[in-house]
């Protein structure tokens, strides 16, 4: 059986890394602190969105608002109708300024970004 591959833009590669990177902390999260996972439900779906409220660049709100677009589009398939949803939802918790000021963020969403900034996770049923 041939199996099918999938050619991925540059935009949806980047998008993909920030997704690992993403669940990758939301899985310590839950693993440091095991009172956060107490909220989620037996056989719970995670989609992951994020959200910067300190950015005021149109270009980057933007670019967050397709990524949590890509996500739901890329679970909406995989969801098992008897899985309750949840978002976690990963705030970074101040504007994108980068704390190296000779490397400042480009204009869009990063990995770097994500590493860099505060965040907090929040779960909220979908």
């Amino acid at each position: 059986m041939a199996q099918m591959t999938v050619k991925l833009t540059a935009k949806q590669k980047r998008y993909e890394k920030i997704l690992q990177l993403i669940s990758r902390d939301f899985d310590r999260r839950i693993l440091s602190d095991p009172e956060f996972g107490e909220g989620l439900p037996e056989r719970a779906y995670i989609v992951f969105q994020l959200s910067i409220p300190g950015a005021e660049d149109p270009r980057l709100l933007d670019e967050v608002r397709r990524f949590n677009q890509w996500v739901r589009e890329l679970c909406q398939p995989q969801i098992d109708p008897d899985h309750r949803v949840v978002e976690a939802v990963l705030t970074l918790t101040s504007p994108p300024v980068s704390v190296h000021p000779e490397q400042p963020f480009r204009r869009s969403l990063s990995q770097r970004m994500i590493k860099e900034l505060p965040r907090e996770f929040e779960l909220v049923p979908a």
